[in-house]
């Protein structure tokens, strides 16, 4: 059963906020399938999609969930370089590595496969949040997790989880 759930943002401190809740919802719910020992769900990574305009908040709901998950880093656009790798330092949780990749400038979903995309993907201790998945085709099928970001007025935003 898919929940939909859609929360108006009037900054990015509250971006932010509502990226560190999903974090604390994606490590319980992780935790309570590994301890029913559901491992079919624990064979490949979490795929995080994020959809939506240029400067709605994409990455600064990056910045909290990766903030949520125990990341020390300060996390930055990955539009440049396209991928960033995070180690998650928190004790205790089946995650590793947060993956943000920013696929705004991949001009061929192929390209993606040169960052040993499949590796990524195939490692249950990964996250990988990708912003712009529409562009890498084929090879981002499945999400576990949609958000979609709509620029409401310069300041508010429309979050869709």
């Amino acid at each position: 059963m898919v929940k939909v759930r859609t929360i108006i943002s009037r900054s990015p401190a509250q971006t932010q906020k509502i990226a560190r809740e999903l974090s604390r919802k994606i490590l319980h719910l992780k935790n309570r399938k590994r301890a029913r020992l559901d491992l079919r769900e624990s064979r490949r990574a979490l795929i995080i999609a994020l959809k939506g305009e240029l400067g709605s908040g994409k990455t600064t709901f990056v910045q909290g969930l990766a903030r949520g998950l125990g990341v020390a880093q300060n996390i930055k656009s990955s539009t440049f370089i396209i991928m960033r790798n995070y180690f998650l330092l928190r004790k205790n949780i089946p995650y590793k590595k947060l993956i943000h990749i920013d696929a705004y400038r991949i001009k061929k979903p192929q390209e993606i496969l040169k960052l040993e995309w499949r590796n990524m993907l195939e490692s249950p201790e990964n996250i990988i949040v990708t912003e712009w998945p529409e562009y890498l085709g084929r090879f981002i099928s499945r999400a576990d997790i949609i958000v979609r970001f709509e620029h409401v007025d310069t300041t508010t935003r429309k979050i869709t989880l």
